[in-house]
């Protein structure tokens, strides 16, 4: 039975695919390189920013060039937040239940703590989370389970206690390796894409806590 909650933030919490796909095509530009919403989808989803540099661009970026390159991303993502992201149908409702049914919750994102104190504080979803972990709080990223170890340990719960909502390909084996159950919201992956899951939800309409209790 689930005794805590984890969530990815980008494509659980809210869709962002059009404002990560803008700030990627600005910075895939600046290498004279251009990028598509597949590759996006395939390869970088769920990753860091940092470790996308690195992995698609330029694996000896400069420090000094990497930190601009991530400030400009950050100016842009400030500028067109609202503009660009959507909140996934039915979380408010259900980090509401989760609360009022004492059951601990957790942020796990991929994202720079900046960019996640923007979500938390835009949308006004701070309370809702007992723990929150960005990648400013590890060393390794997502597919490796660091992230999602960690959360559970600020949770005090067992890895094998926790339920994690997830939508890309690293984030599930994140998830899988630190010997969680997995749910997919699919917003960016269809459950035939990713079959490996204890359960698939369009979005957040239709679960209940009983559900989450029977994962």
């Amino acid at each position: 039975m689930a005794k805590a909650v984890i969530f990815d933030k980008d494509g659980v919490i809210v869709q962002s695919t059009r404002l990560h796909l803008e700030v990627w095509k600005r910075t895939f530009a600046i290498h004279n390189k251009k990028i598509s919403l597949a590759f996006m989808r395939k390869y970088m989803m769920g990753r860091s920013a940092k470790e996308n540099i690195k992995a698609h661009l330029d694996p000896n970026i400069a420090d000094k060039k990497m930190k601009q390159e991530l400030n400009d991303q950050l100016t842009f993502i400030r500028k067109n937040y609202r503009k660009y992201i959507e909140i996934v149908p039915g979380i408010l409702n259900f980090l509401k239940k989760l609360k009022k049914a004492k059951i601990r919750a957790a942020l796990a994102t991929s994202s720079r703590r900046e960019t996640t104190d923007l979500f938390l504080d835009t949308l006004k979803l701070r309370e809702y989370f007992n723990s929150i972990t960005t990648s400013d709080d590890v060393t390794k990223a997502k597919p490796d389970p660091e992230i999602y170890l960690k959360a559970a340990k600020n949770l005090r719960v067992k890895p094998a206690d926790s339920v994690v909502f997830e939508d890309s390909y690293s984030g599930i084996e994140a998830a899988k390796r630190a010997g969680m159950k997995v749910v997919l919201v699919t917003t960016s992956l269809t459950k035939k894409e990713i079959s490996n899951v204890d359960l698939s939800i369009k979005d957040f309409t239709k679960i209940s806590i009983s559900d989450l209790r029977k994962i």
